[in-house]
């Protein structure tokens, strides 16, 4: 009778720790950050995602947050799995607290299902630790079993305060002194242009221009001899005047 007795307690145990393994690894509810480090500010981003071994179909959970170090911003549930909301996912800033509540239509089983996606403003520095509570996740068994496995599971967010130097890799700006090397070889090398573009003019129109210049030095020297000339001329004929007033007085007398 004692032999039977210390089996059936044996098997009993097994019994009871094969179910307590299997509810335990049923259905959890997780939450995660693309960042562990932010800094005042910002805006942390918390994701939170159901993994579950059985077809589920329903999740509600409460998740609470600080709210000395963070303030709730904003919620996305775009690409949720849940398709009906049985409460509208709400929050409260006084309590530190998100509440949602929904059904999954088509079920779901699968690890990291995304359920909702929540945006809190880093408000100071610190470490802001996240948890759940009121848990509750409905098997898709016609009885709406809760499976919650009743692992509350927690996470920390690192707020920093905003760092003073935005940029540690800047540059000082120094003038640079004039170079007068360059200077100078800038000024030969137009020097040396000008000097070729008159070789060029005068090479190409120089024998028209001296042409010009000597019939204008010519027109110049011929000016002063027309006007002895012109003298000449004047003195031959005050000298006929005279002849002629000389002969007309002679016969006069």
């Amino acid at each position: 009778m004692l032999k039977i007795n210390k089996k059936i307690i044996i098997f009993s145990f097994f019994f009871l720790f094969f179910v307590n393994i299997n509810q335990a690894f049923s259905a959890e509810i997780n939450l995660s950050s693309p960042n562990t480090k932010y800094q005042v500010g910002d805006i942390v981003t918390v994701k939170v995602f159901i993994s579950s071994d059985k077809s589920v179909n329903a999740v509600s959970a409460n998740l609470y947050f600080p709210t000395e170090i963070l303030s709730f911003n904003s919620f996305s549930k775009s690409s949720s799995l849940i398709n009906l909301w049985a409460y509208e996912p709400s929050y409260s800033n006084s309590d530190g607290s998100a509440i949602f509540e929904g059904i999954i239509m088509n079920s779901y089983t699968g690890n990291n299902g995304d359920i909702i996606t929540l945006f809190f403003e880093a408000k100071k520095a610190g470490v802001a630790n996240l948890y759940f509570r009121d848990v509750s996740i409905l098997a898709n068994d016609g009885n709406g079993t809760d499976i919650f496995s009743g692992n509350l599971t927690t996470g920390q967010v690192y707020i920093e305060n905003e760092s003073k130097v935005e940029n540690t890799n800047f540059q000082i700006d120094v003038e640079k002194p004039i170079n007068l090397k360059n200077y100078a070889i800038y000024f030969l090398i137009v020097l040396a242009s000008i000097l070729l573009l008159e070789f060029l003019i005068l090479y190409f129109f120089g024998h028209h221009l001296l042409d010009r210049i000597k019939k204008m030095f010519m027109l110049l020297n011929s000016i002063p001899k027309e006007e002895d000339k012109l003298k000449q001329i004047e003195k031959e004929i005050s000298v006929i005047e005279n002849n002629t007033n000389l002969d007309i007085k002679n016969n006069d007398k």
